[in-house]
């Protein structure tokens, strides 16, 4: 009976691999990857307000937020009705808005496939205009020493 042979190494083969070098490529993380390792995560709620505005983060000077994902919930009373948002700086830029009306409920969320950029001393806020309704509104992301991004 013939006997079949499963793995025959190439005579030589093992001096010609010692006599190469193979370079190593550069592993570089995700960008994810790179702020979970390198930023603190943050994550933030405050209640939306009748009128005006609330602080949902304030960005320390010496740092910068990579915002992940937001979120605004608005839940509107028998007779109630209402906008909220989320801006950034008062409101150079809308993050998220939301709209509910009379005896209804309107959740939004959105992950950002790349995160924002927020500037230190920038502010996030919350804010509408609500009448017999009550909302919450929340922010998740990284936050990052400048000196590690600019050096």
């Amino acid at each position: 009976m013939a006997e079949a042979v499963a793995f025959k190494p190439i005579s030589g083969y093992d001096e010609e691999v010692a006599k190469t070098y193979v370079n190593k490529k550069d592993y570089f993380p995700s960008y994810y990857e790179w702020l979970s390792t390198k930023g603190q995560l943050i994550n933030k709620i405050a209640s939306t307000p009748a009128g005006g505005t609330t602080t949902i983060y304030s960005v320390p000077e010496d740092y910068i937020l990579f915002i992940t994902s937001a979120y605004l919930s608005l839940s509107a009373g028998v007779g109630g009705d209402g906008n909220s948002d989320i801006s950034i700086a008062g409101n150079v830029a809308t993050v998220l808005n939301c709209v509910c009306a009379t005896s209804n409920n309107n959740s939004l969320v959105i992950n950002f496939s790349i995160p924002l950029k927020i500037y230190g001393a920038d502010v996030i806020k919350t804010g509408g205009n609500i009448n017999n309704s009550s909302g919450v509104a929340g922010i998740s992301g990284f936050l990052v020493k400048k000196d590690l991004i600019y050096g």
